[in-house]
């Protein structure tokens, strides 16, 4: 890409951006279409050796045998998205983070510098508005939606095999299947929550730290027997280390991580708006499993900060085809205070009044 009048270079299988390349440099990229030796492309262009060596540095070529190499190869043949869904798919991995103090000093700089922005639009100004009461959160349904918030602050307190049971089955049990709906198909998982074409691409894993009848370590939950199976054992990396360098993941009972595994979707969908849709699931699957850990009286705290390669090699996932997407940590709340103080909402339902 340029930018200004510089040529730009974004390998982003390798997530590394080279600035300012020469026009040497682009003739260079053009004309490596097949493996050949740096000498041999050297000779055919007319140009140093080194300039070669420095594009393989740069991850704008790559040499034949490596990883880097290996993956570019599946990537082409296997990824049946285009490039607008592959560039965002690896781009975002692996992204570093702010310490906490540079992080707060953004945030005051921001504050400084920028006037706030509203974070929700009333009806003022409508020609006619229509109030509605609004529902109980004391009982039921509501009662588990409105006890939902993010919690940074975790107690030691064990968390009970069955709680997070029924925190996984909320999110990614399978409780039925859908048989050939198109003569052929095979046969559908249904949830609890929607997917896309029901191609169910998620799968789970549980970090462990202190569950009752299960050693530390990270499982896998098979949605459809309901069962946990070991996949690592310790010495495993703290929570803190593989979750975007936030300290409370450490404290926190078990952390569920939600991984995509696109060929299910690619299977049907040939299209890159999919991979939106894919995304979007995991937010559904999340908000479940939030939900029932409210229900049993439990917090819980989000992220999409993942130290990506690294889980991936723990887990054994394809780095091409799967992502980790999501990420919920689950355990008793602790006696850290919320972030900011919290006010009930004040309004109350009302008849219905047009604006003059």
């Amino acid at each position: 890409m340029v930018e200004g009048s510089q040529l730009v270079a974004f390998n982003y299988l390798a997530n590394d951006v080279s600035n300012s390349l020469s026009e040497s440099d682009r003739r260079i990229l053009l004309a490596t279409e097949r493996w050949t030796t740096p000498g041999r492309l050297a000779a055919r262009l007319d140009v140093k050796e080194a300039a070669i060596q420095r594009l393989v540095r740069a991850h704008c070529l790559v040499v034949e045998g490596t990883q880097l190499a290996e993956e570019d190869e599946r990537f082409a043949l296997e990824w049946e998205w285009d490039l607008r869904a592959g560039l965002f798919h690896l781009s975002t991995k692996d992204q570093g983070v702010a310490s906490p103090e540079r992080d707060e000093e953004m945030l005051n700089e921001r504050i400084a510098t920028r006037d706030p922005i509203p974070l929700y639009q009333t009806n003022e100004g409508c020609p006619l508005v229509v109030p509605m009461r609004r529902p109980s959160t004391q009982t039921g349904t509501f009662r588990a939606l409105a006890r939902r918030r993010t919690r940074r602050s975790f107690t030691k307190r064990r968390l009970p095999l069955q709680t997070l049971g029924d925190c996984l089955y909320a999110g990614l049990g399978i409780t039925g299947i859908y048989i050939d709906p198109v003569p052929g198909y095979g046969k559908l998982p249904v949830k609890m929550t929607p997917s896309g074409g029901a191609r169910n691409p998620y799968e789970a894993y549980v970090y462990t730290n202190r569950v009752t009848g299960l050693a530390p370590g990270f499982y896998h939950y098979s949605a459809f027997e309901h069962s946990l199976g070991l996949v690592a054992e310790p010495p495993l990396p703290p929570a803190s280390e593989l979750f975007g360098e936030q300290e409370w993941y450490d404290t926190a009972a078990a952390v569920v991580v939600l991984v995509a595994n696109f060929k299910r979707s690619m299977w049907k969908y040939r299209h890159p708006l999919v991979y939106r849709a894919v995304l979007i699931e995991a937010g559904h699957i999340g908000q479940n499993i939030m939900v029932a850990a409210a229900h049993h009286g439990l917090a819980t705290a989000p992220t999409a900060l993942v130290a990506d390669r690294q889980v991936e090699q723990i887990l054994g996932l394809d780095h091409i085809l799967s992502s980790v997407v999501y990420v919920v940590a689950v355990g008793a709340a602790g006696n850290a205070p919320d972030w900011g103080r919290y006010e009930k909402h004040p309004a109350k339902g009302g008849a219905a009044r047009r604006r003059r």
